[in-house]
Formats: structure tokens, sequence, C-alpha cells
């Protein structure tokens, strides 16, 4: 429910996605080409420049329309002035080419491509003086890197009535294999293969979806159905086998998102304005529920320091609530905000952080110290600032008015570190065991952007109108 705070809805449309496959192996050792810069100068009258090492076209950087190039600038390259990315239909005709690339720059994102078409890609080298070096293939994984098109959708009068359907919700299942994608509007999940990025199906058998949440330390998926008007419920997938187990959860009045810790589930009630816990090993209630205040309006949770923050939507406050009794224990206002979006909290526990939204819908992250439940630190972030994700010593902020991602280092004073561009009103985000991977739903452009941000890349960005 949290994700689309430009609508409170209780049925939100969602879209279909689209993923992508990368692939083989090619050889370029004997293709030849001419200098673009210098196209009268002989062949062979002038030593050529080196070219660049382990040219890669990986995976995780393929989007929806644009691939990202990667290479290393070879150690003889002295007088090196930049590098050209080429790319072509076939193989043997590379009829695109960019602008140089800046000679400290290893990678080029090329953007602007054909859905389902697949290119050829190389790189050469430019020098002081000398001519340009021989084209550089893809190294090894990438021979030809496919992009393919939306998935079909499979109900083409729908498809007239609501051509605007908004991927939400994500999570990646315990084994970091698979990916799980929420579609509101049609109540099934997408399953993505994680290894090859290909959607593996389609799970039905779900109502009125309100969020979906990963088991950490079981192979479950739960997700969230519910009704103003009547009870919830939360069905269990099996995330080994991908089929419904039969179990179902009662829970309040629209439940709203949940979190888990060891044998809990603590999930929110939106509508009732009040917090669940349930038994994981009994699948039952462990309680009554927390009450907070009917126009709360409790929906993000977060677990940090045997305690739960919920953010209320309604009150622009953190209810903070001991994880073992379930009693209230504080109120944090948070100031200067009109309304919260979003928590997640670090690993370790020690700090929680908050996505809200100013007057002017500009993107704040209150940031609370766990041992004072105190707001120790506001951090401004971009338009229209609605989810996040922490993974190790990094902080996530999706900002669905920017179309991009802004990623913070935590110990550095909360530095913005990178911005990673993605698609057109983004919306969920889910980063992989080992922080390099972030896939993130794009609402508005229906697809999920699969960037990687391992600290060090930063690519120039070339868009091809061609």
């Amino acid at each position: 429910m949290r994700i689309l705070f430009k609508t409170r809805t209780i049925a939100i449309f969602a879209a279909w996605i689209v993923l992508l496959v990368g692939c083989g192996c090619g050889n370029f050792a004997d293709l030849e080409h001419t200098n673009p810069y210098d196209p009268d100068t002989p062949k062979g009258d002038r030593a050529r420049a080196e070219p660049p090492t382990n040219v890669r076209c990986p995976l995780s950087l393929i989007t929806g329309d644009s691939i990202t190039v990667t290479w290393e600038v070879s150690e003889q390259s002295a007088s090196l002035l930049g590098h050209v990315v080429y790319w072509g239909l076939e193989r043997e005709r590379l009829e695109f080419r960019s602008d140089p690339v800046d000679p400290d720059s290893e990678c080029l994102e090329v953007r602007g491509l054909q859905r389902g078409t697949s290119y050829w890609m190389a790189v050469s080298a430019l020098a002081e003086d000398i001519e340009e070096s021989k084209l550089a293939p893809v190294d090894g994984a990438c021979e030809i890197v496919p992009v393919p098109p939306l998935a079909p959708k499979p109900d083409a009068v729908l498809e007239d009535q609501y051509p605007t359907r908004r991927p939400e919700y994500i999570c990646i299942e315990r084994n970091q294999e698979k990916a799980y994608v929420g579609d509101t509007y049609h109540n099934t999940l997408h399953v993505v293969d994680l290894g090859q990025n290909v959607i593996l199906g389609t799970i039905d058998g779900m109502q009125a979806v309100s969020s979906i949440v990963c088991d950490p330390e079981r192979d479950r998926l739960y997700a969230f159905e519910g009704h103003s008007l009547f009870p919830g419920e939360v069905r269990v997938l099996d995330t080994a086998t991908d089929a419904w187990t039969g179990d179902i959860i009662q829970t309040g009045k629209l439940p709203g998102d949940g979190v888990v810790h060891d044998d809990y589930l603590y999930l929110t009630n939106s509508y009732e304005g009040s917090v669940s816990k349930i038994d994981l090993t009994t699948l039952q209630s462990a309680g009554d529920p927390t009450s907070l205040n009917e126009d709360d309006w409790p929906d993000p949770i977060a677990y940090a320091s045997q305690k739960l923050y919920v953010v209320n939507q309604n009150s622009g406050t953190v209810a903070v609530i001991d994880a073992d009794s379930m009693e209230l224990l504080s109120r944090i206002t948070l100031e200067g905000t009109n309304s919260a979006q979003d928590v997640c909290a670090h690993p370790d526990g020690s700090q929680v952080y908050v996505i809200a939204l100013t007057g002017d819908f500009s993107g704040v992250i209150k940031v609370i110290d766990t041992d004072a439940d105190q707001i120790v630190a506001s951090v401004q972030t971009g338009r229209e600032s609605i989810s996040c994700a922490v993974c190790d010593d990094l902080l996530y902020a999706v900002n669905q008015g920017d179309g991009d991602v802004s990623i913070y280092n935590i110990p550095g004073g909360y530095v913005l570190e990178h911005t990673v561009e993605v698609g057109t009103d983004p919306a969920g985000i889910a980063v992989t065991g080992d922080c390099e991977t972030i896939y993130v739903t794009n609402a508005a452009s229906g697809d999920i952007s699969i960037r990687v941000y391992d600290g060090e890349t930063d690519c120039e960005v070339h868009y091809d109108s061609d």
C-alpha cells in the first residue's frame, strides 16, 4: 500500500514487467575497420593503439532499452585519448558508434536501443599520433546481447481498458535465486530467475493483494490480501516449488506491510490501526494486536534492535513497539514532513531510516537512532521519494519523481555516492545479498531496471537516435 503516495486507494493497478537475458561467445579477431576520425589515413602507415581488455556487457547492466559496456584500459595506453564503443545488428557490420569516451572512464551506457533486438558490441582505443586500435569484442560472456520485447498481456480487453498497469512490490527469496513481483491488478506473482533474468512463470490464486514479503529464513513468501470491509488474510507460497501451501493466516482489515524476524511475522493492519504478531511455527496469532490511533493508518514496518518501527502515514509519526511484548513504547514525530512513505533498518539494528516527503514533495530521509529512539539526522534526497533499502553500509532511496535511485554511504555521514537512473515512475526496490545488483520496478514504463553499483562504476550515457 505504501508504494503509490499520489493516491491512496484499495485497488492499485500494476503492470507486467520486461526482463533481460544475455549470452554466448564471439570472435572479432579478424574484424577490421577504418578510423572514423581520420578516415583518409591508410592502414599500416602508423602504429596502432593498444585495444582495451576484458570487454564485457554485464547482464545486470542491461535494461529495457540500454546496454552498458565495460572494459579495462590497456597497460600500454600511455597516450590514451579515449575509447569508442561500436555496435550493430550484424557481427561484420558495426554501423553505430559513440563519441569518444573520457580516458578515465571504463564503461558506457548506450540508450535508446530497440526492444526485441540483438546487438553485437565492441570497443576500440584512441591514442595520440597513432592509429585507432583494432576492435576488442565483448569478451567471453556475451556474443550477442538480446533485449527481449515486453511480456505478452493475456487479456487484450483489459489491456485496452487499463493501458497503464504498475509493477510495484518486489522481494528476493532467501536463496537469492528468484525474485517475485506482485501484480496487484491481475492478483498474480511474476517469478523471475535472477541467474538468467528471465520470467519463469506467473502464479495465480490471490485476491486484493496489498503487499508481499519474502521470508529470509524459510522457503516462503507471504502475500497480504485485504479489504476495508472484511478481515484480511495472508497466503503462504512455498518458494522452493512456487506453489501455494494452502495455509491462510487471519489478520485485521486491510493488512498493509510486514517484516519477518526469527519465528515471527509482524504486520500492520492499516484500516484498523493496529499491528499483529504471527507465530510462523503455527501460522497463528501470537496474541492480541497492538492498537494504535484509529486515524494513524500504519503501513510500512521495520524490525531493529528487538523493536518494531511502524510508519503511521496519516499522523506523520513512527510508533515504536517492543517486538517481544508488543507494548507500544513511544512515538517519534517526523517534523517538517507531511507524508511518510517507507521505512528500512540497518542490518546491525543501530539505525532506522524513514522515507518522507515535505510540502513540495521533496524527499527527506529521517535517521532514527534505535538506542535513544530519536531522530539524529535528516538527509535530503530526490523528488517524490517512495521506497528504500539497506545493504551493508549503503542506503538506497527510490525517487519516483526523478526516475532514479540515490545511493548513500552511511558511515561517511550519509554522503551521496551515486545516483542511478532507472525507468519512469519507479516504485519498489530489492537489492541482492552481495549489495551489487539493484532491482527496481518501474511503474509507468512497465518494466524492471537491473542495475549494478559496486562503489566505483560511473558510466557516461550515450543516447542512440539512429
